[in-house]
């Protein structure tokens, strides 16, 4: 929400970039978190059903781009922000008035110092900040910055060098890294889910003028 916020209030590209960082970090938790959390509460047998609920909310969201490009054809884009805000506000609350969870005793010590030294640092940070350069300069490449610019090249290059010694790390050093290498030991669909993801995830739009 602090992300939506940031961006529908935005008046340069650079907040816009910030808020969208706060946008996909809260994304990037609380979808897995939804997921994970729906399937612990309810009956095994009833999962199916539940995951599929909970799913099936970014149903009214699917065709967003043609709401974003009708909002700032006819009146303004920051509204697209501010519907997100308000949907998500929204069940915020409602899960701050009816959900009151009991406390779990498995969770009793997974924050002990043997977890905290098997968290994959280095990797986190170097796809991480790999992934962000890379999105900023295509975002500025051919837009605010020429894509010869010592901006542009600079960023790209250093994000794909990131994301280069982060494979290797994780591939030849790292004891616990943040992808098994199991994931791709004679799993065919994984490497099918990571193409498919790859392909629905690539930007439909660029950032529009943040000028309003």
């Amino acid at each position: 929400m602090m992300g939506c916020l940031i961006v529908a209030t935005a008046h340069h590209f650079r907040e816009g970039i910030v808020g969208m960082g706060f946008a996909g970090a809260g994304a990037a938790i609380g979808e897995p978190s939804a997921l994970a959390g729906t399937s612990e509460l309810v009956p095994v047998n009833k999962r199916g059903t539940y995951l599929t609920l909970v799913t099936g909310f970014v149903l009214p969201f699917t065709p967003y781009v043609v709401y974003a490009q009708l909002l700032s054809a006819y009146h303004t884009w920051r509204w697209g922000l501010w519907i997100c805000l308000i949907w998500n506000g929204f069940w915020w609350l409602v899960l701050l008035v009816v959900y009151f969870p009991e406390s779990q005793t498995r969770a009793h010590g997974m924050m002990s110092k043997e977890a905290l030294k098997k968290i994959d640092y280095i990797g986190g940070i170097t796809s991480t900040t790999g992934l962000t350069l890379i999105l900023v300069a295509l975002e500025a490449g051919g837009y605010s910055h020429s894509w010869n610019s010592a901006y542009t090249l600079a960023q790209l290059l250093l994000g794909i060098a990131l994301l280069v010694a982060f494979v290797v790390w994780e591939w030849k050093y790292c004891k616990d890294p943040m992808v098994p290498h199991e994931l791709f030991t004679g799993q065919r669909i994984v490497a099918i889910a990571y193409g498919i993801a790859f392909v629905a995830g690539k930007p439909s739009q660029r950032f529009k003028d943040l000028k309003n």
